[in-house]
């Protein structure tokens, strides 16, 4: 039998997830990988001129969003295997990422999509509005990578999903939220120097690493926060 786990938030996890996250470098492997081929695109666009406002710039944007997201659903499989084991692979988290790619992609599509029309709704009216309703969205859909990658959950049925996750431990999906927010900042404020005087393309891979470290740390603290809130084995 199966039993939906509520309650609060369990802070050790973003403890524990520190060593996990030394002893499993594997993690980071699929945001490097995905954090090289967001360069090599944002080059592209800036080598063809292309208007980072208009429609060949929400192209690319869309584009580098997907990518990122499917590293971050590869990185979510190895880090659920290390939370029950200790242990993950890079190669099973590929194949359990590959397997579940159109199931991913579609739920990175609908996470996309909302988010966007979220923060342009909410732009019609005041741009401040337009940022908490782009804050809320994010917030009540910060399950769906989990749910398609982990979860096996299909396609857009994450989406569903994730708000019915947050739902079940409102407390819990904020820490995870700040956590994120929090992380981002971190890292801008850290390479601030490297945005504000570039350096060439060495110091966007410095970014990219920075920012696969980060997104590994996070999949390991959205994954476990996602199995809290959803079937466990009743033993």
């Amino acid at each position: 039998m199966r039993r939906l786990r509520g309650g609060g938030v369990d802070l050790r996890m973003f403890g524990q997830a520190i060593p996990l996250l030394v002893r499993n470098p594997a993690l980071i492997l699929a945001p490097i990988f995905t954090g090289v081929l967001d360069i090599v695109i944002q080059e592209l666009a800036r080598v063809s001129g292309a208007d980072v406002s208009g429609f060949t710039g929400g192209i690319y944007q869309f584009l580098i969003f997907v990518i990122d997201a499917f590293g971050l659903a590869v990185s979510l499989c190895i880090a659920d295997a290390v939370w029950r084991r200790g242990r993950g692979s890079f190669d099973e988290g590929w194949e359990e990422g590959r397997r579940k790619a159109g199931d991913i992609f579609m739920a990175a599509l609908g996470l996309n999509f909302l988010i966007y029309i979220a923060l342009q709704l909410g732009s019609f009216i005041s741009p401040i509005l337009g940022e908490v309703l782009f804050v809320l969205a994010f917030f009540f859909l910060i399950y769906t990578l989990p749910a398609a990658a982990i979860g096996g959950v299909p396609g857009m049925m994450a989406l569903n999903a994730s708000i019915e996750r947050v739902r079940q431990n409102y407390p819990l999906a904020i820490a995870l939220a700040v956590c994120f927010v929090l992380l981002y900042w971190g890292l801008g404020t850290i390479l601030i120097p490297f945005y504000t005087i570039y350096m060439g393309v060495g110091s966007l891979l410095i970014a990219a690493l920075a920012r696969a470290i980060v997104l590994a740390y996070f999949a390991l603290v959205l994954a476990r926060g996602y199995e809290s809130v959803s079937f466990v084995r009743r033993f």
